[in-house]
């Protein structure tokens, strides 16, 4: 917020900043270069060039096509061109001599060096030859190199169509007012059939139609017929959600001047401007929604929606005095809208070609290497901290309880290195069972409306990565785990077992939540791990187990509850479905069972009043606060509002055992 604000003072005193800011950019201009040339230094002093091929290779291309082969720009361009060509002549000269020193385990390029160089120099010029070709001398330049001095042109869809068309040299080839209802295909041609009965043949189909591309689902019609499974269900579902954005366009905002664009970010939302000609407003508020949603559950918008997002947001400043509210007021037209996202691996079949948004939708950099890895963080929940929460958690608390019960005084270090340890373990055992869950309930996932845009039902993870994902992450916890006593071996042989129990559970019975009560096994295992033995402290530590197995297993039946309708078809079996009418009942049973269990195990081992006002009553406390919270389950937002409590409950957990080891000592 402070940087937004600041960076707003800034434009709306643009003028008075000018003579300030075109100082700083000549005196970046010459750190930049003294930069550059101290990197040469550095480099020809130790005889290693150090310098990526394909970045210099590029320079010298652009440098040479518009130093001498088209020479448009002015004398000061030119001049300044030329100069860097030069120095990157140099340079190349000491790369291709010193090369040696820095390919020592590619004796290729050692040897054919210059080759290389050359190859890729002639390839990058001859790219930008054609691009010069294409657009003019003068644009390649610019786009080619840098871009200077050209100003935003935003135009409504409307007006750019207007403009097409006006200018087309023959309008007879462009059929208005048409909507395609029908395909059909033959040997010999392709033939659209319209609403109004009129067909249309040719040679090719080019589906140009949108997300919602007609064409498209044609297409699919026809290769389910002549060709079945080409494209499946998968394929069909590939495409989700994850944003809402309201697209307006406002008269003219005193302080928004024309050619501007401001982008304005805040917690899950962001405003973007574009100022065109006659400084009309063209503006989105994009909205990241609660989850991801598959394209078959889309959310959809009426303008009521639109102008209660605009409302929430109406004091949010973009410029000055200039807010969100500004916009709503002033527009002209404003429409809200889901935005898709995906690429269909087919985008052709037979006679019919698909292009744009009719094949890969992307508001994102959906094809980029970050995109791919995001759907493998997604089957690991990286992104959903309570699940951590839930799995780390116990092993703070057994850390603690084994320090408060062990007869010896246990060094900080040493609890200190357990606790990371088992902290570690804990975030591979939560990411594996992730994993493994997904890819076990995949079909029940694909029929739960949460669930079904999660990355293995959605097709963005195949089942035989999955697999391999789980394999790596639990070997992964397992490597962890060798550091520790080897007692914590069989512990955690245990508890992955029950781990990879939990997803069959749902199928056969209606208590699957039973077997989370694994995750109690934390108490014995960060026990072992500071070398105490549970059957010493055999009851506390019974009771232990039983207050962390009832605590997980109430969260659990609460989060299940939001699923109960969709389960219930699909088949799923679980506590929430068993007990969908006495859910209030169950959780306060639990909240009272798991209670009663720490106070019991407080007791046992001889623990006093700090350890029952804090933890104990903080605990009860908490997750009080929890179920209200989360409506027993009712609300939207179970995970959003489970969080917060139980990171409390898990630190009044811990402060309780600490109070009592410091008044021990």
């Amino acid at each position: 917020m402070a940087s937004g604000f600041l960076a707003s003072i800034i434009l709306q005193h643009r003028d008075a900043f000018a003579s300030v800011a075109e100082f700083l950019r000549i005196l970046a201009g010459i750190c930049w270069t003294l930069n550059y040339f101290s990197m040469l230094y550095t480099s020809w002093k130790h005889k290693l060039p150090s310098t990526g091929i394909f970045p210099i290779c590029c320079d010298i291309a652009w440098e040479y096509v518009y130093a001498f082969v088209h020479p448009t720009a002015s004398a000061h361009w030119q001049g300044g061109v030329r100069v860097w060509f030069l120095v990157h002549c140099i340079v190349i000269l000491f790369i291709t001599r010193y090369a040696p020193n820095e390919w020592t385990n590619m004796p290729f390029v050692q040897r054919y060096i210059w080759l290389i160089y050359g190859a890729v120099i002639l390839g990058f010029a001859a790219g930008q030859l054609a691009f010069a070709a294409e657009v003019g001398p003068a644009l390649g330049f610019f786009y080619g190199g840098v871009l200077l001095n050209y100003p935003i042109v935003s135009l409504d869809r409307k007006k750019v169509l207007e403009i097409l068309y006006d200018h087309y040299p023959d309008k007879s080839k462009i059929i208005a007012n048409k909507r395609v209802l029908e395909v059909k295909l033959s040997h010999e041609e392709a033939t659209v059939v319209t609403d109004d009965g009129q067909s249309y043949h040719g040679d090719l189909i080019v589906g140009a139609d949108g997300v919602h591309s007609r064409v498209r689902s044609e297409m699919w019609r026809l290769a389910d017929t002549m060709n079945p499974g080409l494209i499946t269900p998968r394929e069909k579902n590939s495409l989700t959600i994850e944003y809402a954005c309201v697209f307006g366009i406002s008269l003219p905002i005193t302080g928004l001047r024309s050619g501007e664009h401001i982008n304005r970010y805040g917690d899950k939302f962001c405003v973007i401007t574009f100022h065109g000609k006659g400084d009309r407003v063209f503006w989105f508020i994009i909205q990241k929604l609660d989850r991801v949603y598959a394209y078959s559950d889309a959310p959809r918008y009426s303008p009521k929606d639109a102008a209660a997002l605009c409302a929430k947001l109406r004091d949010v400043k973009l410029l000055g005095d200039v807010t969100v509210g500004d916009l709503w007021k002033t527009r002209q037209v404003a429409s809200m809208m889901a935005l898709e996202e995906g690429m269909f691996e087919t985008w052709h079949f037979n006679r019919i070609v698909l292009l744009g948004d009719s094949t890969h939708k992307k508001d994102k950099a959906q094809l980029s290497l970050s995109k791919a890895l995001a759907a493998y963080g997604e089957l690991m929940r990286v992104h959903r901290p309570l699940g951590f929460y839930l799995n780390t958690s116990p092993y703070l608390v057994g850390v603690a309880f084994a320090a408060s019960v062990s007869p010896t005084r246990i060094p900080l270090n040493i609890i200190a290195h357990r606790t990371a340890l088992l902290s570690a373990w804990s975030f591979f055992l939560r990411c594996g069972g992730c994993v493994w869950n997904d890819l076990i309930d995949s079909d029940l996932d694909s029929q739960v409306s949460r669930t079904r845009s999660r990355p293995i039902p959605r097709g963005a993870v195949s089942k035989a990565h999955a697999a391999l994902l789980t394999f790596i992450i639990f070997a992964c916890g397992g490597y962890t785990v060798t550091s520790l006593p080897r007692p914590c071996l069989l512990d955690a042989s245990i508890i992955t077992f029950f781990a990879l129990l939990y997803p069959f559970g749902k199928r056969f019975t209606d208590y699957p939540q039973l077997t989370l009560a694994n995750i109690g096994w934390a108490v014995p295992m960060a026990m072992h791990s500071l070398g105490l033995e549970p059957l010493t402290q055999l009851l506390p530590t019974v009771c232990m187990y039983m207050f962390i197995a009832t605590s997980i297993i109430m969260i659990d039946v609460i989060y299940a509850r939001q699923d109960t309708e969709d389960d219930t078809k699909a088949g799923v079996r679980s506590m929430a479905v068993r007990f969908r009418n006495s859910i209030n009942t169950v959780a306060y049973s639990l909240l009272y069972a798991s209670t009663a269990f720490l106070a019991t195990a407080g007791a046992l081992a001889g623990l006093d009043l700090p350890f029952f006002i804090l933890s104990v009553g903080g605990h009860f406390i908490s997750f009080s606060i929890l179920l209200q919270a989360t409506r027993f389950g009712k609300s939207s937002k179970v995970e959003a509002h489970t969080k917060s409590p139980f990171f409390l409950a898990t630190v009044f957990w811990v402060l309780g055992f600490v109070a009592e080891n410091c008044i021990n000592d």
